[in-house]
Protein backbone atom coordinates (compact mmCIF):
# COMPACT_ATOMS: atom_id res chain seq x y z
CA UNK A 1 0.00 0.00 0.00
CA UNK A 2 3.07 1.94 -0.56
CA UNK A 3 1.87 5.24 -2.30
CA UNK A 4 -1.70 5.31 -1.25
CA UNK A 5 -2.87 8.56 1.15
CA UNK A 6 -5.45 10.93 2.36
CA UNK A 7 -5.97 14.44 3.24
CA UNK A 8 -9.08 15.13 4.84
CA UNK A 9 -10.54 17.99 6.09
CA UNK A 10 -12.98 18.10 8.94
CA UNK A 11 -16.21 20.46 8.31
CA UNK A 12 -17.85 19.95 11.64
CA UNK A 13 -15.63 23.35 12.68
CA UNK A 14 -16.28 25.11 9.60
CA UNK A 15 -18.63 27.70 8.59
CA UNK A 16 -21.52 26.24 6.30
CA UNK A 17 -21.21 28.79 3.40
CA UNK A 18 -17.00 27.77 3.43
CA UNK A 19 -17.46 24.44 2.92
CA UNK A 20 -17.22 24.73 -0.82
CA UNK A 21 -14.19 26.38 -0.35
CA UNK A 22 -12.81 23.17 1.28
CA UNK A 23 -13.91 21.00 -1.14
CA UNK A 24 -12.22 23.38 -3.93
CA UNK A 25 -9.00 23.64 -1.87
CA UNK A 26 -8.89 19.33 -1.79
CA UNK A 27 -9.39 19.41 -5.55
CA UNK A 28 -6.60 22.02 -6.47
CA UNK A 29 -4.50 19.94 -4.02
CA UNK A 30 -5.00 16.70 -5.46
CA UNK A 31 -6.18 17.53 -9.05
CA UNK A 32 -5.69 13.52 -10.03
CA UNK A 33 -7.02 12.26 -6.55
CA UNK A 34 -10.53 10.79 -5.67
CA UNK A 35 -12.39 13.24 -3.76
CA UNK A 36 -15.00 12.36 -1.16
CA UNK A 37 -16.96 14.63 0.86
CA UNK A 38 -19.57 13.54 3.78
CA UNK A 39 -21.24 15.85 5.83
CA UNK A 40 -18.89 16.20 8.46
CA UNK A 41 -15.51 16.12 6.25
CA UNK A 42 -13.96 15.84 2.75
CA UNK A 43 -10.98 14.05 1.99
CA UNK A 44 -8.58 13.30 -1.15
CA UNK A 45 -7.15 9.43 -1.55
CA UNK A 46 -4.42 9.71 -4.13
CA UNK A 47 -1.83 7.37 -5.19
CA UNK A 48 1.88 7.87 -5.71
CA UNK A 49 1.56 11.71 -5.17
CA UNK A 50 2.70 13.56 -2.49
CA UNK A 51 1.15 16.98 -1.52
CA UNK A 52 2.11 19.99 0.87
CA UNK A 53 -1.82 21.18 1.76
CA UNK A 54 -2.95 22.17 5.01
CA UNK A 55 -5.15 19.14 5.74
CA UNK A 56 -6.70 18.60 8.79
CA UNK A 57 -5.44 14.54 9.09
CA UNK A 58 -3.24 12.81 7.04
CA UNK A 59 -2.76 9.27 6.64
CA UNK A 60 -0.76 7.03 4.60
CA UNK A 61 -0.32 3.32 3.32
CA UNK A 62 -2.37 0.80 5.03
CA UNK A 63 -3.36 3.39 7.96
CA UNK A 64 -5.50 5.45 4.50
CA UNK A 65 -6.70 2.29 3.51
CA UNK A 66 -8.16 1.15 6.79
CA UNK A 67 -9.75 4.38 6.80
CA UNK A 68 -11.28 4.32 3.64
CA UNK A 69 -12.95 0.86 4.21
CA UNK A 70 -14.19 2.08 7.65
CA UNK A 71 -16.13 5.15 5.53
CA UNK A 72 -16.85 2.68 3.26
CA UNK A 73 -18.75 0.74 5.55
CA UNK A 74 -20.44 4.01 7.55
CA UNK A 75 -17.93 3.27 10.15
CA UNK A 76 -17.11 6.75 10.14
CA UNK A 77 -20.78 9.10 10.01
CA UNK A 78 -22.41 10.51 12.01
CA UNK A 79 -24.78 7.90 12.12
CA UNK A 80 -23.20 4.27 12.67
CA UNK A 81 -24.17 2.54 8.98
CA UNK A 82 -25.12 5.60 7.34
CA UNK A 83 -25.31 4.69 3.51
CA UNK A 84 -24.64 8.17 1.97
CA UNK A 85 -21.22 7.91 1.24
CA UNK A 86 -20.75 6.76 -2.17
CA UNK A 87 -17.52 6.59 -2.90
CA UNK A 88 -15.95 3.27 -4.04
CA UNK A 89 -16.44 4.24 -8.27
CA UNK A 90 -14.17 7.42 -7.17
CA UNK A 91 -11.65 5.34 -5.32
CA UNK A 92 -12.05 2.68 -7.93
CA UNK A 93 -11.02 5.34 -10.99
CA UNK A 94 -7.88 6.37 -8.99
CA UNK A 95 -6.65 2.65 -8.38
CA UNK A 96 -7.29 2.18 -12.41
Amino acid sequence: MHGFSLCAWDLATVERSEAGSVRALAISAHPAGAIVETCQRVEAYTWGSSCNCRADRRLQGFDALLHLAAVAAGLESAVLGEAQVDLCPAVYDLAR
